[in-house]
């Protein structure tokens, strides 16, 4: 009989070995590709999230100024603009007023901001206006970050056999005057207001709020309150720069891009403000053990450089303001 011969220790500590440096590969090829792929779905994530609320605020920002019919120059008591008696919103007593005490509906001689910022400084202290944002618990403002206040007409004229949303305000214009009322009210007759036509009223407030977790865009809409909500996740920053026509006499073109808060009532009423240009800056949700983020960001007039392990995405945008409505 043949004899079988077993194998030896040292062949077995070979095969050992040799199997223990095959494992380790496949661990470290499972490894590597358990991390491309999340920074590759923490990627996406951050693309589209960064997309999102581009898209969100430059759809907005490009209607900015449009009132329907209306064509005075500015939209105030004094100059063609009135109020039903159910036009008004009242949060803890007052109204959400801008900086220039403004609330949601003309008053006085004040003129209703189609667009109005409030700085949140680098501290992360907002500054004077809108008082009415609530934070949520255990939030804060981002600093050097823009809260962005816009006020306007929206979508297409709403035939007058449509209904109105009792939840909701209206604006009723025509080429001379543009009055604003209650859903819960009757539209006026275009016997009292010739060659009127309705459209729904916007008031929407982004900000950016922070916490230990993550960062969101969210906006106060205006409607039978105020609601706030959550319309981007993971946005760290917003600011926006508007573009000006300085020459003595307006010539319809940009010369200069400047902080919102500088331009005069009287530029926007010489329709001297002809766009934006918007910065929106996003954040992954979770940070990367192997990166390091020591990049500057500009957004405009603000160099951020963030010193930790999150990756970030830049978005810049430039719009024309289409007052005139044609699309939205």
């Amino acid at each position: 009989m043949k004899k079988v011969r077993g194998y030896t220790l040292v062949e077995w500590m070979i095969a050992i070995v040799l199997g223990l440096f095959l494992l380790g590969g496949l661990l470290s090829l499972y490894v590597i590709s358990k991390g491309v792929t999340k920074t590759s779905l923490g990627d996406g994530e951050l693309q589209e999230n960064a997309r999102v609320a581009m898209r969100l605020l430059t759809a907005d920002l490009r209607m900015a100024g449009f009132w329907g019919d209306f064509t005075g120059t500015s939209v105030s008591i004094s100059a063609g603009a009135s109020l039903s008696a159910l036009a008004t919103i009242q949060i803890n007593g007052t109204d959400c007023q801008d900086a220039a005490a403004v609330g949601a509906f003309p008053s006085g001689s004040l003129v209703l901001s189609v667009l109005s910022v409030v700085p949140v400084n680098a501290a992360g202290v907002k500054q004077t206006g809108l008082n009415c944002i609530s934070l949520p618990s255990g939030y804060s403002y981002a600093a050097s970050s823009d809260i962005l206040d816009l006020r306007r007409a929206m979508g297409s004229p709403i035939a007058d056999a449509t209904a109105l949303n009792s939840a909701k305000f209206y604006v009723a214009a025509n080429h001379e005057a543009i009055y604003f009322f209650d859903g819960s009210e009757t539209r006026p007759t275009t016997a009292a207001m010739p060659n009127r036509q309705v459209w729904e009223y916007m008031r929407h407030i982004y900000y950016v709020a922070k916490n230990s977790t993550a960062p969101q865009l969210r906006m106060l809409s205006l409607g039978d309150g105020y609601s706030d909500t959550v319309v981007a996740t993971g946005i760290e920053k917003v600011r926006i720069l508007l573009a000006v026509d300085t020459t003595a006499t307006a010539d319809g073109i940009v010369d200069n891009y400047v902080r919102p808060e500088t331009v005069t009532q009287a530029q926007w009423t010489q329709n001297r403000v002809l766009g934006a240009r918007i910065f929106v800056l996003a954040r992954a949700k979770n940070p990367d053990s192997t990166y390091s983020n020591t990049t500057t960001y500009n957004l405009g007039d603000v160099a951020y450089q963030p010193a930790d392990s999150y990756r970030r995405l830049l978005l810049q945008s430039t719009i024309m303001f289409n007052t005139r409505g044609e699309s939205e």
